[in-house]
């Protein structure tokens, strides 16, 4: 359950909108904040968290407020400097390069007395070094930014007026190096940096103003070194008295920065949102969205999760939103603080993954966390535990991860996800009458079976636990292979991860096979200990699996070089959990993995396992699909969602997380828009680190009972890195065949093999006769051979030698041959 460390108001405001209603949940971080301005959220400590930063002005404080669980409960105010004289705000990066995050403070009265001055994060955790002036001349500048403004790869410190050279990356920075504008009579209000002109370095825009009259210009990055004239600052259409903010977004989705600024003119019709779209190449055409009285602050975000950026702005006593998907459509918040906001900033607080609003009031003294509750507004939370036998749920601690729990109002709404590592869930859900479930594996019952709760407003968080007790004794066992996240290429390196399970009810030991065709692939090495090596297989040890663990062994091998291996060349790997006998369901013991070799390779894709055909028989069993992703940007992704629709022939109820590269969690909307969200996996890009730039998801499921002959199941996914347009990745495709290995035999136009699997003799019938049969392994070495049958029509091979696995028989028919797949018990 969350739980919130400072005072919490619970006034929620609704907005009706097309899609159902949002909701924000208003909660006090501070009200020791004396006349705040300026607000902003990041991780200070490195926990992974955002925590908030905060400036006000009367007690010339900065301070910082630690998000101490994650889910957005803050601590006490950690005082960072209470020296910051005159008005001022506060914005935090890395300008040292040592991988923690610094805070930056500018500070301006009407005379040369401001300062823009950094804190040094001494220890990564939190602890800050006194002020180190950057400048001591900062007149009338009250905004701060860090953007790498001369493209030499570290943070430089921009204000309206002037920025400061990072002069080598570790936080020397230089004089000022003033930023000149064709309107030099109003005063410097704020500034903000990106890419306006397209050409690959970031641009300035300010906002002026003395009260009465105001411009907004943008400022051309003459060279890419930061170079800027006042014949290359271009003034903006419109002119508004008191400009307050600015920010810079793509809003209207075309690929391109717009801008967007607030007025704070007394007059209303002269107080307005306004925002300027980009042609693409830095012409830009004005509109107002929206006047008010006072707009103080402006920032942009995606608000209700479209994939489309909104804008936030701040007047007088209201919060704005302004849905871009819907025409800059404006929706109005009225919280208790808010009687004097100054500034606000969006960001995931709760790790929920939808943007929280932060807002500094003045008058109010306050800093205010609004949680975006988005589109459902109350939480079903709780726990799901394993009962033993000599205990029961309420008095031991195993908790059971990755167990589908859903929530259906038996109508239109259904809300899923899986437990985490620690067995918790949380589903986000709207008003109704919601009956939640778990989809115990088939050897468990769940207690309770289901639990019923109405809601009837929002804000409402109710716990359900649920507790997993074993029908009988069962053994169950299953496996699977997991190819590498790159492709097998010819000379290249590639992975395999076996994912081995206890589904059972009962503690397990055994062993893990793996083999794999030595004549293509070399061995390297393995995370767990090898029991036994031959030259093509495997085999590992383990004790003591518990029902519900899964354990995992990665495997390395170099794929030989040309012309030993060459692209489009097959790849059989078989992994085998033992024992196999008084397995619940053997067939799962055992898993075959095929692969193509190429050549260069998409590293955003979707792949199933078991190919482009499944056979009639063996649609009661799953399939596997592997979702890959690489962030190949030019910065490290903040947040990876990967969105997949299921097929409508596919039974979500069966889905079962198999492993993420990276903590996540699952949601599952109406049993088929499944979201795999990694908030803050902070995943590096490709150039400055290719190892670590790869992720992966892993599930399987099963066909609906009611599928046919023919049917084919589609899949694909798009991959959001941060709030860039997706990446969509190829269609997979798996239709139904007919049995060509049924237990009773395997038929064509020329014969026919049987009882297919066999436990020791194989009977193989031609209508034309055959002169010689080969067994050989799925490596291509021969076994055995049979000659000189005298073209018999009917041959009997004893196969009883050979281990249990896949082998294939090549048959002479005349002078056609023929080969076709058997399995050994």
């Amino acid at each position: 359950m969350k739980r919130y460390y400072s005072t919490t108001l619970l006034l929620l405001f609704l907005f009706q909108m097309s899609f159902g209603q949002i909701s924000f949940q208003e909660h006090v971080i501070s009200t020791n904040a004396n006349f705040a301005t300026s607000v902003f959220a990041a991780d200070l400590n490195g926990d992974g968290n955002k925590d908030v930063i905060s400036f006000s002005r009367f007690d010339s404080k900065i301070a910082w407020y630690d998000n101490v669980d994650g889910l957005g409960g803050f601590s006490e105010e950690i005082i960072v400097s209470d020296d910051i004289q005159n008005a001022g705000s506060v914005y935090a990066a890395d300008l040292d390069g040592d991988g923690d995050i610094d805070i930056i403070s500018a500070a301006s009265a009407s005379s040369n007395a401001g300062e823009v001055c950094w804190f040094k994060n001494l220890d990564g955790f939190g602890n800050f070094s006194p002020k180190i002036v950057i400048s001591q001349n900062n007149q009338y500048s009250i905004s701060v930014i860090a953007a790498d403004m001369d493209g030499d790869n570290d943070l430089d410190v921009v204000t309206p007026m002037a920025w400061y050279r990072n002069n080598d990356g570790n936080g020397n920075f230089s004089d000022a190096i003033p930023i000149p504008s064709i309107v030099t009579s109003y005063l410097p209000k704020a500034v903000y940096a990106a890419d306006l002109d397209g050409d690959g370095d970031l641009d300035l825009v300010t906002v002026r103003s003395d009260g009465t009259n105001g411009r907004s210009i943008w400022h051309e990055n003459y060279d890419g070194l930061g170079s800027f004239y006042s014949s290359n600052s271009y003034i903006l259409p419109g002119q508004y008295g008191g400009l307050s903010d600015v920010c810079i977004a793509d809003v209207d989705s075309d690929g391109d920065n717009d801008i967007v600024v607030t007025s704070s003119d007394n007059s209303v019709d002269n107080s307005v949102v306004r925002v300027y779209l980009n042609s693409g190449n830095g012409n830009f055409t004005g509109q107002t969205i929206a006047t008010a009285a006072q707009y103080r602050a402006v920032f942009s975000s995606d608000i209700n999760n479209d994939g489309n950026i909104d804008i936030i702005a701040a007047s007088s006593g209201y919060l704005h939103w302004f849905d871009s998907a819907q025409g800059f459509s404006e929706n109005t918040m009225n919280f208790s603080f808010y009687n004097s906001i100054t500034d606000v900033y969006a960001a995931d607080l709760d790790n929920d993954g939808d943007v929280d609003i932060l807002s500094a009031s003045s008058n109010d003294d306050s800093i205010i966390f609004l949680e975006n509750m988005g589109v459902l507004g109350n939480e079903i939370v709780g726990t799901v535990k394993l009962n033993l036998p000599t205990s029961d749920c309420n008095e031991n601690n195993i908790y059971l991860p990755n167990i589908l729990v859903s929530s259906d109002d038996g109508g239109s709404n259904s809300f899923s996800t899986f437990t985490q590592e620690n067995g918790d869930f949380q589903i986000p859900i709207n008003i109704g009458e919601f009956t939640t479930t778990t989809y115990s594996p088939s050897n468990y019952n769940s207690n309770p079976s289901s639990v019923f709760i109405e809601f009837t407003d929002l804000g409402n968080t109710e716990d359900v636990d649920f507790c997993m007790e074993p029908i009988n004794v069962i053994n169950d066992l299953n496996i699977v292979i997991y190819p590498s996240i790159n492709n097998p290429r010819p000379g290249f390196d590639t992975t395999y991860q076996l994912v081995y399970k206890n589904i059972g009810t009962t503690q397990l030991s055994g062993s893990v096979a793996f083999e794999f065709d030595d004549t293509k692939l070399q061995f390297l090495n393995a995370s767990e200990t090898i029991s036994s090596q031959t030259s093509s297989s495997l085999t590992f040890g383990f004790t003591s699996l518990n029902p519900f663990e899964t354990r995992i062994i990665d495997l390395e091998f170099n794929v030989f070089a040309p012309p030993t291996t060459e692209i489009d060349d097959e790849l059989v790997a078989i992994a085998t959990i033992n024992p196999v006998l008084g397995d619940e369901t053997e067939d799962d013991n055992v898993f075959e993995l095929q692969q193509t070799v190429i050549g260069s390779y998409d590293p955003n894709d979707i792949a199933v396992l078991e190919g482009d055909q499944i056979l009639i028989e063996d649609v009661d069993k799953y399939l596997h699909y592997l979702i890959r992703f690489q962030n190949t940007g030019t910065a490290s992704a903040i947040n990876v969602t990967v969105e997949n629709v299921l097929d409508d022939k596919l039974d979500w109820t069966t889905m079962q997380l198999e492993n993420l590269s990276h903590t996540g969690r699952v949601d599952i909307l109406n049993g088929s828009e499944v979201s795999f969200v990694f908030d803050n996996i902070n995943l590096p890009d490709s150039s400055s680190d290719e190892s670590n730039s790869h992720g992966f998801i892993a599930y399987k499921i099963k066909p609906k009972d009611n599928v046919v002959l023919g049917d084919i199941f589609y899949n694909t996914a798009a991959i959001y890195f941060d709030y860039n347009p997706p990446i969509i990745t190829n269609t997979v495709s798996t239709e139904i065949v007919e049995d060509q290995l049924s237990i009773s035999e395997f038929e064509n136009d020329m014969f026919k093999v049987f009882p297919n699997p066999t436990d020791s003799k194989l009977t193989i019938q031609s209508k034309d006769g055959m002169s010689e049969i080969n067994i050989v392994d799925i490596n291509g070495r021969l076994l055995k051979t049979f000659q000189n049958l005298d073209s018999s029509t009917d041959v009997v091979v004893d196969v009883g030698s050979l281990s249990s696995g896949i082998y294939f028989l090549k048959i002479q028919v005349n002078s056609k041959k023929q080969v076709v797949r058997f399995i050994k018990n």
